[in-house]
């Protein structure tokens, strides 16, 4: 049995966040001392315009941002959103300043206000914690153990959903529904472990939750700063959350238990619960609601994120059929011969290529998300006053003609060398790769999210033969707010190789 959750978040959500938007646009936070800034997307700062502009946001975000950077090239701008103002920075000294500036621009604080978490989720949400610390530490560690298993579920999953080994005939498959099953599924292996992972109301709860968090943050978005506590009597995610809690909860009671009674070692288990109680902060993060909130959080983080990213790679590979043969080869030189293994799945330079400029051409055209929480002024002399968000324009670093020669090209093999590794190496954020962010608040989950993209597309490369339907071709990306997200509706056809087929 598969799960298909709830995938058209973007489209419902925002729909909703329009149209009740309209008449509360007014209400908005106001230009909070950024007259000095230029302004993009919107022509200028009157209320109509900028109104128009956070209208447009929704829909062309990744257009305002290319335009601000062309018509402020090496400066700040500021576009307009449904949520206020939004300072878009674009040189190398500005990422720099954003790594160095530690907690006055924190990340915490600007992905709390963007989602409205305190509202949707929990006031718990938005302080701070040892999540991250976990996903850097006993997390990534235990991938390389907990790799056969992740494996093993994978193509489990793959079975599932895959045309008959006794049929050799063109299936179509939807990709999104197909990647949050391995994403979901693969993760859960790994974090809670069988049978859990394997519940199909669990993983619906667990897939959706992302769907109705981004919801709920749109309707919210809409919703007056003074009427917000009353919307989050109603609109909130806790109900669901207390199902999934019927699932894991016994778990974390037994790891408290131990945790009082001294008998809770790091290692004894390794699953989440175990470290999200042996990693606590305070007592008040070894409340059972809390520990939901975090679990929750991480899920979040992680399931629609890695599906994205994999099903754009599926989109892509389908697409450019070119490089399958390389691809290929280079999967039978390392997996059919070395085995399947954490390690032998990262020495897949070529396909780390392929993926970077899948995530390069698809990324969003925004990165590095703060909150300014108390004044600040970066190198170039350019002040941002507290309580404005800021980010980064992508674009500059991905799209660059300078950096990325023919950027509008897609080339599988860009970042491929003759010596059989990648430049920049996949996990390692930079001033030109940020699809991970960047400095300290780079995502700790690289690891796993590259382990788990690279073993199924390997798996669908070596074991499946994969086309458009007859007539089409690789579907638009649905974009809000600057954020693309692959077609939910795109299907691919893919039927299983017979052995002995050339590459």
């Amino acid at each position: 049995m598969t799960v298909s959750g709830a995938v058209t978040w973007s489209t419902v959500g925002w729909t909703i966040a329009l149209l009740v938007a309209l008449p509360a646009l007014p209400l908005l936070k106001p230009n909070l001392g950024l007259r000095h800034i230029p302004t993009a997307g919107c022509g200028s700062q009157s209320w109509f315009a900028s109104w128009k502009g956070a209208i447009r946001f929704i829909t062309d975000g990744k257009g305002m941002v290319a335009e601000g950077y062309r018509e402020f090239p090496g400066r700040a701008f500021k576009i307009p959103t449904l949520t206020g103002w939004m300072v878009v920075l674009t040189t190398e000294d500005h990422i720099e300043d954003i790594r160095r500036a530690r907690e006055q621009l924190s990340f915490v604080a600007g992905v709390a206000e963007l989602l409205h978490t305190d509202y949707t989720i929990s006031p718990l949400a938005s302080k701070p914690n040892g999540s991250v610390e976990i996903v850097r530490s006993p997390l990534t560690r235990h991938i390389n153990t907990a790799y056969p298993e992740i494996h093993d579920e994978l193509i489990t999953t793959f079975n599932q959903f895959a045309p008959s080994h006794d049929l050799q005939e063109w299936e179509p498959t939807t990709l999104v529904n197909l990647c949050l099953n391995l994403s979901a599924r693969g993760t859960h292996r790994m974090l809670v472990g069988l049978p859990i992972c394997r519940d199909p109301e669990y993983l619906e709860l667990n897939i959706s939750f992302t769907a109705t968090v981004f919801n709920m943050t749109a309707a919210m978005t809409a919703i007056p700063g003074f009427l917000r506590p009353y919307a989050a009597q109603w609109m909130n995610v806790r109900s669901q959350i207390q199902k999934v809690k019927k699932f894991i909860g016994n778990r974390f009671l037994d790891r408290l238990a131990k945790q009082r009674d001294g008998s809770l070692e790091e290692d004894m288990t390794k699953d989440l619960p175990t470290w999200l109680v042996a990693y606590a902060q305070d007592d008040s993060e070894l409340q059972l609601d809390a520990l939901m909130v975090r679990f929750m959080q991480l899920n979040l983080a992680s399931i629609h994120s890695i599906a994205n990213v994999m099903a754009d790679a599926m989109l892509d590979l389908t697409a450019h059929q070119e490089y399958l043969p390389a691809l290929r080869q280079e999967i039978e030189d390392i997996l059919g011969k070395d085995g399947w293994t954490k390690n032998n799945i990262a020495r897949l330079a070529k396909m780390d290529s392929f993926l970077m400029e899948s995530m390069r051409t698809s990324g969003s055209a925004i990165q590095l998300l703060r909150k300014v929480m108390t004044d600040f002024t970066f190198s170039d002399g350019t002040t941002v006053p507290r309580g404005n968000l800021i980010c980064f324009a992508a674009v500059s670093a991905h799209q660059s003609n300078e950096v990325y020669p023919d950027a509008d090209t897609f080339n599988g093999l860009r970042f491929y060398q003759e010596d059989g590794t990648t430049k920049p190496s996949i996990t390692t954020p930079g001033y030109h790769w940020l699809v991970f962010g960047h400095g300290s608040h780079a995502c700790p989950g690289r690891f796993l999210a590259m382990t788990l993209i690279k073993t199924a597309l390997a798996h669908l490369i070596r074991e499946f033969d994969i086309k458009f339907p007859e007539g089409t071709s690789r579907p638009a990306s649905t974009v809000v707010g600057g954020s693309p997200s692959p077609s939910r509706t795109a299907q691919i056809l893919w039927k299983r190789r017979v052995k002995g087929d050339v590459m």
